[in-house]
């Protein structure tokens, strides 16, 4: 923010340079929109100012919050100093996208050490906590939905609790156990029945991956580890269009933000398979424009979003693919079709040559 609490064009650029993912620049810059129209009074003064204002210190404290707390949003919202502050969710989504960064939360100089607004005894508590909590899970069964991608059914008591309640969360899936156990690959929520207390998950089948072995060779009553979920994808209301891009390891988060928006609501969706066969079925929408793009057949998923017809100014593109070609889209449209990063989600959901890559930006 700057001293008139706006979002200036370049922060997605400078919080990019700090490490901060693409979901962690929407969460900041969804945000800042949330302050700057909900919290009239919010004074941030920017960071040319010699001074630290109250309310920047309380937001410190906010985003420095257990992540896993009852009443955790309620008590975020108390710090702001608005228990009715719609955007005190959004703080949980930016403390985490801090924390994966290792950026360091600390007030602006001169001021280095203030009081947490909930205890006059204590100092401000400013690195992010999130809850680690893994989930035992068993297989209950695998389908084949096209030759690539096979559907995992997974079941369990620990998910008595779990609440996905945004599109395109995502969960950590860690197979092996002790010292063996991997590092988590990442998985967007296809489905979840909580009555059945069962996760669905699609897989994208790799050559020699890790956990594309492992599901090649799963069976029912095979165990496993979740974590999550996480992350999400939300549009204000009154939002009227929406870009959805990706390739087949997107397409579980493009079915579920398609299946989550208004009727009203128009979507352009641009998704690249590697052929004909991969193609799935999408949610009915009555102002869904889907076009499937086939590689070596079709134009290249960024030349189809230089293409597309936008509104950057009353719309948001929310686009999931490789790492490196999601840098250079996230280019494109901040650059070159005007959109600003507060009205992009561009994720990299897996990386070339890297068999172990975590984005932990998914949806």
């Amino acid at each position: 923010m700057n001293g008139r609490n706006a979002w200036p064009s370049h922060a997605g650029h400078l919080l990019e340079e700090l490490g901060v993912d693409s979901s962690g620049i929407y969460s900041l810059a969804r945000l800042m929109r949330a302050i700057e129209d909900e919290l009239e009074d919010f004074e941030l003064l920017g960071p040319s100012s010699p001074f630290v204002s109250r309310d920047e210190l309380n937001l410190l404290a906010a985003l420095g919050q257990p992540l896993e707390v009852e009443e955790a949003a309620r008590t975020r919202a108390r710090i702001i100093g608005n228990e009715e502050f719609r955007g005190a969710e959004l703080i949980r989504a930016c403390a985490e996208a801090l924390e994966r960064a290792n950026v360091a939360l600390r007030p602006r100089a001169p001021l280095k050490v203030a009081l947490n607004p909930l205890d006059d005894s204590a100092n401000l508590r400013v690195r992010p906590q999130s809850e680690r909590r893994l989930r035992a899970v068993e297989v209950e069964s695998i389908e084949e939905v096209t030759p690539r991608v096979r559907r995992l059914h997974l079941t369990g008591e620990a998910f008595d609790d779990f609440d996905p309640s945004l599109p395109a969360q995502w969960v950590l899936l860690f197979l092996g156990e002790g010292e063996q156990r991997n590092r988590g690959r990442i998985y967007v929520v296809r489905e979840f029945d909580a009555a059945a207390r069962r996760l669905t998950l699609d897989l994208v089948l790799n050559q020699e991956g890790e956990t594309s072995n492992w599901v090649r060779n799963a069976k029912p009553g095979d165990r496993a580890l979740i974590a999550g979920p996480r992350g999400g994808f939300a549009l204000h209301e009154e939002e009227p269009w929406l870009l959805l891009a990706g390739d087949e390891s997107a397409l579980p988060a493009i079915v579920s933000i398609i299946a989550a928006q208004p009727q009203e609501r128009r979507i352009t969706a641009l998704i690249e398979v590697e052929d004909r066969h991969e193609i799935q079925p999408l949610p009915n929408h009555p102002h869904l424009d889907a076009e499937w793009l086939v590689r070596g057949e079709s134009r290249s998923l960024a030349a189809a979003i230089q293409a597309c017809a936008s509104d950057h100014q009353h719309g948001y593109a929310w686009v999931g693919t490789e790492a490196s070609d999601a840098r250079e889209i996230r280019l494109q449209l901040t650059r070159m079709r005007g959109f600003g990063f507060e009205r992009t989600h561009v994720t990299g959901f897996w990386k070339r040559g890297e068999p172990r890559y975590k984005d932990l930006a998914a949806g």
